[in-house]
């Protein structure tokens, strides 16, 4: 059926005349009138019928101009959440996170970005860096969000935010609250992440950096929280987020060792498949995340 007929017929229809759905169309009557007599020859059917000066709808033309505004009240609706698809606002949005991050950062932003886009559907996949750069990469997920910058890897990356990492113990270990040199404090236990983990790294590199052995490992955990509840429960020491032990340390259930001349940084960084043209709701999440001040949005914590 001819779509652009069947509008000129709904607003002759709507108007109950040719002059005034002239008028509204900005078309001339015969142009109109031509319109009307093509549809009613493809259908089959008089649509309109005289009534005194004007004109009337038959049975068949009463339903026609039923389904029609239907019909064209459904084509403005999928105009409408066409243009939400490319504003951003609706969507799917996968996001593999490692634990650094994905334990309270990621879950604020997910928070913060679903309150402004509630149609948006946000999934999150909580890993170690390595696997959460893989993931992005296999395409199994839109965006990463990872401690570190990924070296060589196939990614656009931004910084986002530097998270700070401290040694802790638990608050009656004899270390608890003191100023110690790093090798004093590497002859402890260590409780740690698996390998490809950001806090193990920056353990590494640190060692690394000041050419001491790495640390006898204690336990290992894939899960930071694990590695915090083992530092608890007494057992060893750990490089562990600020943000994830700081109210601990505040109740004085653990105690920070400060390491003299050691500041323990580690970058988060927003990765996006490189060269890759990304969809609308990538773009306002990446959008939002590059312009929100993040500092702010940890700070309540603090």
């Amino acid at each position: 059926m001819n779509l652009y007929a069947l509008s000129i017929f709904t607003s002759v229809a709507s108007k109950g005349s040719y002059t005034r759905a002239a008028e509204e169309l900005n078309l001339t009557q015969p142009a109109i009138s031509a319109q009307i007599k093509k549809l009613e020859q493809e259908v089959g059917l008089r649509l309109f019928t005289p009534h005194g000066r004007g004109i009337q709808l038959t049975e068949a033309g009463r339903f026609l101009f039923q389904s029609a505004r239907r019909l064209f009240a459904y084509e403005k609706e999928m105009e409408y959440q066409l243009a939400k698809w490319k504003s951003g606002q609706i969507g799917s949005l996968r996001i593999a996170a490692s634990n650094l991050p994905a334990n309270r950062l990621v879950p604020l932003l997910m928070g913060t970005c679903k309150q402004r886009f509630p149609e948006v559907e946000v999934k999150l996949h909580s890993t170690n860096s390595t696997n959460a750069i893989e993931l992005l990469q296999d395409f199994q997920v839109d965006v990463a969000i990872t401690g570190g910058e990924s070296r060589g890897s196939r990614t656009d990356q931004w910084c986002l935010y530097r998270e700070e990492l401290w040694f802790i113990v638990h608050a009656n270990h004899p270390k608890s609250n003191q100023i110690v040199s790093l090798q004093e404090l590497l002859q402890e236990p260590f409780v740690v992440r698996e390998k490809g983990s950001t806090t193990r790294e920056a353990l590494a590199s640190l060692c690394r950096l000041h050419q001491l052995p790495f640390p006898d490992i204690g336990m290992e955990f894939s899960g930071t929280n694990e590695g915090i509840q083992a530092v608890l429960s007494g057992y060893g020491a750990m490089l562990a987020p600020s943000l994830m032990v700081q109210d601990e340390i505040a109740r004085k259930r653990l105690g920070r060792v400060w390491i003299e001349g050691v500041d323990v940084q580690v970058p988060i960084y927003l990765h996006v498949r490189k060269g890759e043209e990304m969809s609308p709701v990538v773009q306002q999440f990446t959008h939002f995340c590059l312009n929100e001040d993040i500092a702010k949005l940890v700070a309540p914590s603090r």
